[in-house]
């Protein structure tokens, strides 16, 4: 689905419409706007993003966020976008990029205690105000720069996919049986957790799923919530909307900066960047909340999407499947210990009644 598609089979159209409209009614009055000129001392920087140019919403948000830092310097850089780059941190540390926008489930071959700063699966998840306050006052930022600096690059948060993450299915699933046998796209400790419930796990890029679920090469489709899954096409071609715990956390979205650059920057440029990436952080999570109602009624008005959630005994199994897939990988390297500790102990300090079992909170070595 390019963006002008995105946009007609929204109910935000006519807002889009208004503001087309608008602009076009000022530009018939004024002098024809040139794009903005390359001053000599301009800088070019390459960003290699995960998502496929062609679909909106995360590429979107990359190429926002992209424009913004270009804006912000006055345009000292210019940043040059490559789409379809999964390989983050391998990409920045070949010297192949500069930037980087994709999320840290991407950098788990690496060391798997990156998974909790894209986000922990379900029930274990923090919701992106509190996993922001984690970063920002909780130790977690000086973990994941220790930890992303072994690998040569600075991580900021820069974008998310929605609090309200659904299995997007094209068949029925309510019980924990449910799920034996059905192929379903999910990468991530979301994966692990999908496997030990019996489902077969498929690693598929985004711009792949849309077509995989309507020709049942998918059951379903781990994809964030309904703003997400909308611009990629995941919905409506899954057509019934699971919500698999009443409140999911989703998924955290990075700007990597190499290393090389960080270092290279002044310190002015370095709080550019960084309240670029926070600025559009908080955009993304305001975004995905404000819509996800009304796409969530457009998709079922106009196409026929169903919404479904899993029975309360299948809520309590998953969240316990969940708690043994958390204390693996927070088991796996030093590091993830390390960083497991902390993020545990935050996770106690704002949602007391929602942690998880001890098991999941390894000590600290």
């Amino acid at each position: 689905m390019d963006r002008r598609e995105f946009l007609k089979t929204t109910g935000l159209a006519a807002t889009a419409a208004a503001t087309t409209t608008t602009t076009a009614a000022a530009s018939s009055t004024s002098a024809p706007v040139s794009a903005p000129a390359i001053l000599p001392n301009t800088r070019e920087l390459h960003m290699a993003m995960a998502w496929p140019d062609a679909v909106s919403g995360q590429a979107d948000c990359a190429h926002r966020l992209a424009s913004r830092i270009e804006e912000a310097t006055d345009r000292r850089y210019r940043i040059r976008i490559t789409a379809e780059n999964s390989n983050a941190a391998v990409t920045l540390a070949k010297g192949e990029a500069d930037l980087y926008h994709a999320s840290e489930h991407d950098n788990a071959d690496l060391d798997a205690a990156f998974s909790y700063f894209a986000g922990l699966p379900f029930s274990a998840g923090l919701a992106p105000g509190d996993l922001a306050s984690w970063l920002a006052i909780g130790g977690g930022q000086e973990l994941w720069d220790e930890l992303a600096a072994e690998h040569g690059f600075k991580p900021l948060l820069a974008g998310h996919t929605g609090q309200s993450p659904r299995l997007w299915s094209n068949r029925p699933i309510g019980t924990l049986g449910d799920f034996k046998g059905l192929r379903i796209s999910a990468y991530g400790p979301t994966a692990d957790v999908m496997r030990a419930i019996g489902a077969e796990t498929v690693a598929m890029p985004s711009y792949r799923l849309a077509a995989a679920l309507r020709d049942r090469d998918i059951d379903a489709a781990e994809f964030g919530g309904a703003l997400q899954a909308m611009a990629a096409g995941v919905a409506p071609a899954g057509n019934i909307a699971l919500e698999t715990v009443s409140n999911g956390a989703g998924t955290a979205i990075t700007l990597g900066i190499s290393t090389r650059l960080w270092d290279g920057m002044s310190q002015s440029d370095r709080t550019i960047f960084t309240a670029c990436a926070g600025e559009a952080y908080r955009l993304a999570v305001s975004e995905n909340e404000a819509h996800e109602k009304v796409i969530m009624k457009t998709l079922t008005d106009l196409h026929g999407v169903t919404t479904a959630s899993l029975t309360a005994d299948a809520r309590a199994a998953l969240r316990s499947v969940t708690e043994a897939v958390v204390a693996t990988l927070a088991s796996t390297t030093p590091r993830a210990q390390r960083v497991n500790a902390s993020y545990m102990a935050f996770r106690r300090m704002v949602s007391p009644s929602d942690l998880a079992t001890p098991s999941t909170e390894i000590p600290l070595v």
